[in-house]
């Protein structure tokens, strides 16, 4: 009778222990993003075309903001002009050197002028280009911070933008964790927002620790992708 109720009580401490143990390993974490950005413009104008909205995604290339161009447009078809005509002038100087009926420094002029007019075209074509914003990579849009047919100034933040795919969990985790906590450890994580629960794991540890909460960060990487998941988003993990 003795043996048996110490056989229970043995039971009933590791049952317990196993419960505190796993409680323990709870913590609290934020799904954060690799990739996040403001999208600015690089020249100053008005927006023809802003395609996408808050919450919605696109893809790598993909346009983004379109600037009305039609000034820089004009410009550059200016530009190309004045290059064809001066080498037209140049051509022609040169043959006239060759005659003795001008001299080299006209010649020399001519190709100063050409190298000239090449330079201003090499930037309205880069002006011409920097009209259509496009995607860096896959992603999603935070918010937008203007709205079509608005003058913008350069350099005026645009979109905000985070990309998909490339989402970590950061976790807060008692620094004597890190007496077993390693890299490649895994987890899951039930995200507060939505229910789900996912699968991660350990890809870092913390090189500092707090000295007054005694805790320190560790990042995980998704197991797998979850088109409900965004960055923000908090929710509990177990080890």
């Amino acid at each position: 009778m003795c043996s048996r109720l110490l056989f229970f009580c043995f039971v009933t401490c590791l049952f317990f222990t196993k419960v505190v143990a796993d409680e323990s390993l709870e913590t609290r974490a934020i799904v954060k993003a690799l990739k996040r950005a403001v999208i600015s413009g690089e020249i100053a104008g008005r927006i023809k075309d802003l395609p996408k909205k808050a919450g919605e995604f696109f893809s790598a290339g993909e346009m983004l903001v379109a600037f009305d161009c039609a000034l820089f447009v004009a410009q550059r078809e200016k530009v190309t002009a004045e290059r064809e005509a001066a080498e037209a002038k140049l051509k022609n100087d040169r043959l006239l050197e060759s005659m003795r009926s001008i001299g080299a420094l006209e010649v020399a002029l001519s190709e100063a002028e050409l190298k000239k007019v090449e330079a201003e075209l090499r930037i309205a074509r880069l002006t011409v280009k920097r009209c259509t914003i496009k995607a860096p990579y896959d992603g999603r849009i935070v918010q937008t911070m203007t709205n079509e047919y608005e003058s913008v100034r350069q350099q005026q933040a645009l979109l905000e933008i985070t990309g998909m795919g490339h989402l970590e969990a950061e976790i807060v985790i008692p620094s004597h964790w890190l007496s077993w906590l390693k890299v490649g450890n895994p987890l899951t994580m039930r995200i507060d927002e939505t229910g789900d629960i996912l699968t991660a794991k350990v890809i870092a540890v913390g090189a500092t620790i707090d000295p007054v909460s005694q805790t320190t960060n560790v990042r995980a990487q998704f197991v797998e992708t979850n088109s409900r998941l965004v960055p923000g988003m908090s929710g509990t993990v177990q080890f």
